[in-house]
């Protein structure tokens, strides 16, 4: 199923939320919205749960109000129940993750003067461990958050299991003509979310508003996640085919927004043991992490520990993985350059400047007319 496997994405704690216009009055929503939040969670629950294999590929793309644009790699997304695979082509790099059985598996392979040179990792899995948002976040079947002084990544129904929250309003609205259930949570570190089930994809969440305070930034943001088209499978299950996340302030000035794509989608189909597993040439050494031992693949494939003990960390899970900036889409703003910041600033001292030496030029010139 699609619980706690996600990779996730660095969350930062919020410090004070944003009120929202639909609050209902003194925010004690009745016995009647209280139903409405349990039917949609459960409903929910089950419509991702009946998901059982996926495999896709999919892409993000990030703009920022300045102009930057970056992109992940192009991934290939495998999932078989509990056991995940990601495989992304970025150059002459070749990146692999695999979980299973509670333990992440990473291979970085790279192109150097016609060699490929290999870095491996066995660790524990955990959620603060791999700095890269999973596809099921972008799909909002999880969320990220934090758990007093962890940061872990869960569903709806997960989270309020887990976190102290309060209902502020559930009601039924329409969206574009369709129905959905419309509920807004707050929960602590003051961040408030906002969620669209939609009733006719099985309450699947096709929108959040999440506000939150950044003491970054010194003001109230917030970011909206959106799923722009569903693909349908055998069924009657749905999956999301493009999704829209815009990150702004309170004023509605927008910081970056990404674009993901997902295509290829197959879904509760048979997917190949070789897409679920990570291949390794013999020879290959692999840093054990969890018993901090150096591994060697045998000739037959196995991972063979010996006694050799690694004094020094190996290399990091998300530099194996990848650079923390494939993960397109981050809680805090990236500010624009300094020149950038700075040119406003610059202009106005230039345009005083220059009316300064104007009313000099004209007042020196009527006193030598005077003269």
């Amino acid at each position: 199923m699609l619980r706690n496997t996600s990779l996730v994405m660095p969350c930062g704690a919020f410090a004070v939320a944003v009120l929202c216009s639909f609050c209902v009055p003194h925010n004690c929503p009745g016995q009647d919205a209280h139903d409405l939040v349990k039917q949609a969670r459960d409903k929910n629950r089950l419509a991702i749960d009946a998901l059982h294999s996926i495999s896709c590929r999919y892409q993000a793309t990030k703009t920022y109000s300045y102009g930057r644009v970056e992109s992940t790699p192009l991934t290939n997304y495998y999932r078989s129940g509990q056991t995940v695979r990601q495989v992304q082509t970025d150059g002459r790099m070749v990146r692999e993750m695999l979980i299973r059985d509670g333990v992440l598996t990473t291979k970085s392979t790279t192109s150097r003067n016609g060699k490929n040179v290999t870095t491996a990792s066995l660790s524990n899995y955990t959620m603060t461990r791999f700095n890269l948002t999973d596809l099921s976040e972008y799909c909002m079947f999880t969320f990220c958050g934090s758990k007093g002084d962890k940061s872990i990544e869960a569903g709806f129904d997960e989270w309020l299991n887990i976190n102290s929250h309060k209902v502020a309003s559930a009601e039924r609205v329409t969206v574009a003509g369709r129905p959905h259930v419309k509920i807004c949570i707050e929960f602590e570190h003051a961040l408030r979310r906002t969620y669209w089930f939609d009733v006719n994809r099985n309450h699947l969440i096709s929108k959040t508003l999440s506000e939150f305070f950044s003491s970054v930034d010194n003001e109230h943001q917030q970011i909206t996640s959106e799923i722009q088209k569903f693909v349908s499978a055998d069924g009657g299950l749905h999956f999301p085919q493009s999704i829209k996340i815009t990150h702004a302030n309170n004023s509605g000035k927008v910081h970056s927004s990404a674009d993901v794509t997902i295509d290829n989608v197959r879904i509760n189909q048979l997917i190949a043991s070789n897409d679920l597993t990570i291949k390794f040439t013999p020879g290959t050494q692999i840093h054990n992490e969890i018993t901090n031992k150096l591994c060697i693949v045998s000739s037959d494939g196995k991972i063979v520990e010996t006694n050799e003990v690694i004094p020094q960390p190996g290399p990091p899970i998300s530099a194996a993985a990848g650079p923390q900036k494939s993960a397109v889409y981050e809680k805090t703003v990236e500010r624009e350059p300094l020149v950038n910041r700075i040119l406003p600033y610059l202009s106005l001292v230039l345009l005083l400047g220059a009316g300064v030496v104007f009313f000099y030029r004209r007042r020196m010139q009527r006193k030598l007319e005077q003269e």
